[in-house]
Parts: structure tokens; sequence; C-alpha cells
């Protein structure tokens, strides 16, 4: 380029050549940063990951498919050419859920064969009995050879708090890990709140409405008929 400056000769004024390319081909002849990237939303909504119980999980896999149609799909069955997510979708199936649990008075207690125990005592019996019968016993699979499966979305802590609470926090407000400390399995009550939003949802109890943020953001709603 003709008059361009030698970067490598002495006396290279770099100041000067910026200013010079600038004036040429304008203020936006530079890279310009990025703007960085609003994640507020994120922020306030963190990822929450329910361990779902051995024997709800190909319920709970129905219901995060469902879920996901739900997120891509109206009620109709038409897309929705939006930008609504799965977390969206699952926030208000889970709010509509405990609605329906506080109005219906539903009773969360542990599904038999979860994490509850019979405790084992003994008694003693009278002489003559037949001898008792020992098989071999079968050998208890790996803990790592065990299904696992977790539900996994994006709301605001005062939704897991509410999970919590209908679940039976026996230690509220402290940040203890163990799993415990609930009566009912956290994975359990997500799962039965889900369940009852579905069939809200598929008989059109529950319609999904969008309404405009302050921030011109569309939020997901709900209404119900």
């Amino acid at each position: 380029m003709a008059g361009r400056q030698n970067p490598f000769a002495q006396g290279f004024n770099s100041d000067a050549e910026n200013e010079r390319m600038e004036q040429a081909f304008g203020a936006n002849f530079f890279a310009q940063p990025k703007d960085k990237r609003d994640r507020s939303w994120e922020d306030n909504n963190p990822v929450f990951s329910y361990l779902i119980p051995e024997g709800l999980i190909e319920e709970a896999i129905r219901l995060r498919e469902e879920i996901k149609s739900a997120a891509q799909f109206d009620q109709d069955g038409k897309p929705r050419e939006d930008l609504t997510t799965a977390s969206q979708m699952a926030t208000i199936w889970l709010e509509y859920g405990s609605k329906k649990a506080a109005e219906e008075k539903l009773s969360f207690v542990p599904t038999p064969g979860g994490r509850g125990r019979m405790v084992l005592t003994w008694e003693e019996a009278e002489a003559g009995w037949e001898p008792a019968v020992l098989p071999k016993p079968k050998k208890r699979k790996k803990k790592s050879d065990r299904k696992q499966f977790k539900l996994a979305y994006r709301w605001t802590q005062e939704h897991h708090e509410s999970i919590q609470r209908l679940a039976g926090d026996t230690l509220p407000g402290t940040n203890s890990r163990n799993p415990n400390r609930y009566l009912v399995p956290l994975g359990e009550v997500v799962v039965r709140l889900l369940q009852r939003a579905s069939m809200g949802y598929k008989k059109r109890k529950l319609r999904p409405r969008y309404r405009m943020e302050a921030v011109q953001k569309r939020t997901l709603g709900w209404d119900e008929e």
C-alpha cells in the first residue's frame, strides 16, 4: 500500500500509523471487542440436578422427553419457532405441579423399594423345625455397575427449596449433602410434580403463555384453564 510505513524501520510511529489508517478506512477498520454476553439469567437460574430412584428412572426419562417436546412444539403439534428451552418448560411444569400438590393435598412418601429400610430383629423358635435352607447367595452388583439417572434443569433457588420442603428436609438451612436428610428423595418429588403437570398439559389445563420483561426479553409463564 502506497505511503504505508515499514513497521520494522527505525523511528516507526505506531500511533501515527494507526491514526492514518483510521482516517483512511474508518474507526471500524480495527477489530472491535465483542459485547460481553449478559449471563444474569444463568446466574439467577443455576442448574439443579436430581438423582432419580431406580424404580422411577423409566418414568423420569419419559417426562424428560415430554418436556423437550413441549418446548419445541405447541399443544397443537406445531413448531413453536421461538427460543423456549426445556428448562423454561420444566419450570412452569414444576410450578403447576406444586400448585396442584397444595390444592389436592398430595402427600409424598418414599416409593417401596427405594431408600427406606426395614429394621431386622429376631425371635427364638421352638425346637422341631426343619433345617433352614441356605442357597448360594447372589452376588451384589458393584456400585459402579448400578444404573443411575439424573434430571437437571435451570430454575431458581426458590424452586429448589420448594422441592426440599415437599421432600421433608430434616436439616433446613444447612449445606449438608447427606441424601438421607430427606424423608423422600428429591428426585422422586421432582418426578411426582412433573407427572401431575404432564396430566394437566395433555388435558390442556396447563397452558404456557409469554410475557415481555422490561429488558425486552420474553419469559415463559403459564395459565390454568
